[in-house]
């Protein structure tokens, strides 16, 4: 019932994957066009390491529900 949503789930997640990947190796950032230079602190180490523990979630959900349920 619930597998054409978890498919979606995981091509949407593997394209945006795939997306980001070929803009940061393809695009590099402009330097000058940035307004300030942001030093990362304790909070944007913690929402960086939330992220990949949610990527990870998703991806893990899509294929195996019940086992992350």
């Amino acid at each position: 019932m619930d597998r054409p949503f978890r498919i979606a789930l995981a091509l949407i997640m593997a394209t945006f994957v795939a997306h980001r990947g070929y803009y940061s190796r393809t695009q590099p950032p402009v330097q000058e066009e940035t307004v300030e230079e942001h030093t990362g602190g304790l909070l944007s180490a913690l929402a960086s390491i939330f992220a990949v523990v949610g990527m990870i979630a998703l991806l893990l959900y899509s294929l195996a529900p019940r086992r992350v349920a």
